[in-house]
């Protein structure tokens, strides 16, 4: 407990709201259904990566404005008799997609637009479409692969992500078997290893500490060791090759 005690506290000023900050606002007369702009709030959750915030703003807002759903740039999810183009943005674009061949290409495209922009888990069509600016399968496997080519990530996807494909959609539909004992061990040999470097470090020092304590970490670094604090602008180099000091200066003695 005492250990932890100074995590604590930050970790409890950091999750304290401050009533005090100084706010200008002014709540608006009309309700904020009346005044919303659905195109623009899904573009900011896409900005701002909340994916899931766009269909329960959808949800929220309920059936008084489903005939805005219904507009270009819009994806509706509501099912109608009428024919796929009557039926909004989203079930022509799904129809669009499913058009091709087979289901395979737009799996392979889903992976690669998450190796072009990892921060997009589980990618569906709308982030496809978002990403690329485009409903067609063809140009936006061109824009999507030409962001692999210009991140030097084509290999990731292909020897490395397109081969587990199949293995992965086995996993997922049959489960997989964990090896417990395995994994008690590793978890020991991890310890272990963790543990000797802890040593390691304390001998560095030449003080015991929480290596895990970011507050005592600095005291060690910065002030005992008089490592000087750099900024970030400064770079990862340098900061290796000031935090490499105290141990060519020891290895000297």
């Amino acid at each position: 407990m005492k250990e932890g005690e100074e995590e604590a506290k930050f970790s409890k000023m950091l999750a304290t709201i401050r009533r005090d900050a100084p706010i200008d606002f002014v709540i608006p007369s009309k309700k904020w259904k009346n005044g919303l702009d659905l195109k623009v709030a899904e573009k900011l959750f896409t900005k701002l990566e909340f994916r899931n915030m766009g269909a329960k703003l959808k949800q929220v807002i309920g059936d008084s404005q489903n005939n805005s759903l219904e507009q270009p740039g819009y994806f509706s999810t509501e099912k109608s008799p009428h024919s796929p183009a009557s039926r909004g943005p989203r079930v022509a674009l799904e129809n669009n997609f499913a058009n091709h061949e087979t289901g395979q290409d737009l799996e392979e495209l889903k992976i690669a637009l998450w190796v072009v922009d990892s921060n997009i888990t589980n990618p569906d069509l709308e982030d496809i479409t978002n990403f690329t600016g485009t409903n067609s399968l063809e140009e936006s496997k061109k824009i999507i692969f030409d962001a692999l080519e210009k991140k030097e990530s084509i290999f990731i996807f292909e020897d490395i992500e397109k081969p587990i494909m199949s293995v992965i959609k086995k996993m997922e539909e049959r489960g997989v078997l964990i090896g417990t004992e395995f994994l008690k061990n590793l978890s020991k040999n991890y310890s272990k290893i963790i543990k000797d470097l802890e040593q390691k470090i304390w001998q560095e020092a030449g003080v015991e500490f929480n290596v895990a304590s970011p507050k005592q970490l600095g005291e060690v670094l910065f002030e005992k060791l008089a490592i000087p604090a750099l900024g970030v602008a400064k770079g990862k180099k340098r900061q290796a090759q000031e935090l490499n000091q105290p141990k060519n200066q020891n290895s000297k003695k």
